[in-house]
């Protein structure tokens, strides 16, 4: 009896509370899943890369998570050479630095040294002449420049017409030479003697040449330099005429008009003639044009002077319009 009294008096109350007590909504419940004592891990500090722990208080009210790691990842040092990493620039610094000791090499060997040249062609120029004027003899065969080497031998010997200069390895000069045909023996009043060729070049008389046409020179012409050219019809360069080369043919025919034994002379004032066997010297200019004409007016002076009993020491025939002729 007392229990069911004592149910139905709670049930009693239940409704009673249900009836005059006013009923809030319900609330929605916050969820905190971060319980409020636990700290945020501590992420360790990386020192050379090796990853050191950060030591924690143990603290009793935290929260304890068993978390499984891989130590399979684990980074371990050990002992070794570091090898430096070939970038381009240490690449290309190492290939200069033998470069430059291969090519220091090569300077200084004897094999590369040149010694002598091999001259072809020369006729009356020796092979040690040419040596001679060779500024490369005892130096690397780098350092040979053909056109160079073609230069140092016209300014030294103009008697040379062409130059052709070949450079070889190891140490190998090879020279071909063309020497100037003489023409003209132009013998000075000082007993200086120098060849002519054809082109007017004059050039040191070197051995014997035969056919030569002998001028006996009082002077040297006014002519300006003018630059001459090889056979080939190629520039030989620097080599400056000495005479007109329209001046040779002009000798060649007074040679072939004058009398027998007459020496062909040469006057700045009034040009090319020759000496007469009968005393006195004749001068045609430097020109042969009209020369049929100027020996048939020299003829008719000398008949002339012959019948007055006179002596000349000198006839001009230079312009046709005014002949003369001295007689001291």
């Amino acid at each position: 009896m007392t229990t069911n009294h004592a149910v139905a008096r709670s049930e009693v109350v239940r409704k009673r509370r249900t009836q005059f007590v006013p009923q809030s909504p319900p609330q929605k419940i916050k969820r905190n899943y971060r319980p409020e004592n636990v700290k945020t891990p501590v992420k360790p500090r990386v020192t050379n890369k090796y990853s050191q722990s950060r030591q924690v208080p143990y603290n009793s009210n935290r929260r304890h998570y068993e978390i499984a790691f891989n130590t399979s990842r684990t980074s371990v040092r050990t002992p070794g050479i570091t090898l430096p990493t070939l970038g381009p620039r240490l690449v290309s610094g190492i290939l200069i630095i033998v470069m430059g000791l291969f090519l220091l090499t090569l300077w200084n060997s004897t094999i590369f040294q040149i010694t002598g040249a091999r001259v072809i062609g020369n006729q009356r120029l020796s092979e040690s002449e040419i040596n001679a004027a060779l500024q490369v003899i005892g130096k690397p065969i780098f350092t040979a420049v053909p056109e160079e080497i073609r230069k140092d031998l016209n300014s030294v010997y103009p008697d040379i017409a062409s130059v052709n200069v070949k450079i070889g390895l190891p140490n190998q000069v090879i020279i071909n030479i063309k020497e100037r045909t003489p023409m003209i023996l132009w013998q000075e009043v000082d007993g200086n003697a120098y060849w002519i060729d054809s082109q007017g070049v004059k050039f040191p008389a070197r051995g014997q040449a035969e056919n030569l046409v002998t001028v006996i020179a009082h002077g040297e012409p006014q002519i300006p330099p003018v630059e001459t050219s090889d056979s080939s019809g190629n520039n030989s360069g620097k080599t400056n005429a000495f005479i007109d080369p329209a001046m040779i043919k002009t000798i060649t025919d007074l040679a072939a008009i004058a009398p027998a034994g007459a020496a062909i002379t040469f006057d700045p004032s009034y040009g090319l003639g020759w000496s007469d066997p009968r005393g006195w010297l004749v001068y045609f200019g430097e020109n042969t044009q009209n020369v049929s004409m100027k020996m048939t007016i020299y003829q008719a002076i000398i008949d002339k002077l012959t019948q007055e009993g006179v002596q000349p020491t000198m006839i001009s025939v230079e312009y046709l319009d005014a002949p003369f002729y001295r007689t001291q």
